[in-house]
């Protein structure tokens, strides 16, 4: 008989983006991160701090929270010269579990194209980084109906990179970019068929078995008020939060999401 697949563990990530000072790290790390307490077998929680900081969270933080990057360079290191780059190849070197690939805002403001980002896709995966790997449609995207296809575009580009083993070391982060400073709110059901979308396409491009594996999060707005709704969704493993992770309200909503991790996997 074929073994039945484990469930998928939920996930928390906590991009700390361009925040804090060492004070801030050191009072979060000991006041918040440190004081949370969760079951590994059931939830994985990832931080990514600014560059400048992994540093001193990671000689701080507790064993059970993983460290990953919030960037890395597109190109090899010890190959050429790269000034102000960090390679995957000194991430992995120094311990660095994860690595964030294709935000928005590194799409957006840094004219990250998915050429560029497929790079960094190959660079992480040669040195044996988890990739947090986000994905999602613009405004004026979902209003032309373009959301299959610009995820599409956005999966099929980095398939073409990895192996079906490679997979279980990736971890999907939908980001309905037309909800985030639009005024505009991702609502449940419109998040559900995203990431039911995003799950239909593992399966038809890579395999059931990848398909029914590989977290997704979502990677909106998150605020204790939608925290509650959205993981209870079928398809939704976790959350890409933001900002709102330096923020003493990180706790409430680490807490519903530990909640329902608790209820789903006895």
């Amino acid at each position: 008989l074929k073994m039945a697949l484990e469930p998928r563990k939920y996930c928390i990530v906590a991009n700390w983006k361009c925040n804090g000072t060492t004070d801030f790290v050191r009072d979060i790390v000991n006041n918040l991160i440190n004081d949370l307490e969760f079951d590994q077998s059931k939830l994985d929680l990832i931080v990514l701090p600014g560059l400048l900081h992994i540093n001193l969270a990671k000689a701080r933080i507790n064993d059970n929270v993983m460290i990953g990057s919030q960037n890395v360079s597109a190109f090899p290191g010890n190959v050429d010269n790269y000034t102000g780059e960090v390679s995957a190849q000194q991430l992995a070197d120094y311990e660095i579990e994860w690595v964030l690939i294709g935000h928005n805002e590194r799409r957006r403001h840094y004219n990250e194209s998915q050429e560029h980002i497929n790079q960094k896709v190959e660079q992480a995966r040669e040195a044996n980084l988890g990739l947090i790997y986000c994905v999602g449609e613009n405004l004026e995207q979902r209003e032309s109906e373009m959301t299959y296809d610009i995820i599409n575009q956005q999966l099929g580009s980095i398939k073409e990179i990895l192996d079906k083993t490679q997979w279980r070391r990736v971890i999907i982060a939908y980001e309905p970019i037309w909800a985030l400073n639009t005024g505009k709110i991702a609502s449940a059901d419109q998040t559900q068929e995203a990431v039911e979308l995003i799950r239909a396409w593992l399966k038809d491009n890579c395999s059931d078995e990848v398909s029914k594996q590989t977290r997704i999060l979502y990677g909106g707005p998150v605020t204790e008020s939608n925290t509650e709704n959205l993981i209870k969704l079928k398809d939704v493993d976790g959350f890409l939060v933001g900002s709102t992770s330096c923020k003493p309200v990180f706790r409430s909503i680490f807490d519903m999401i530990l909640a329902q991790a608790n209820r789903d996997l006895k």
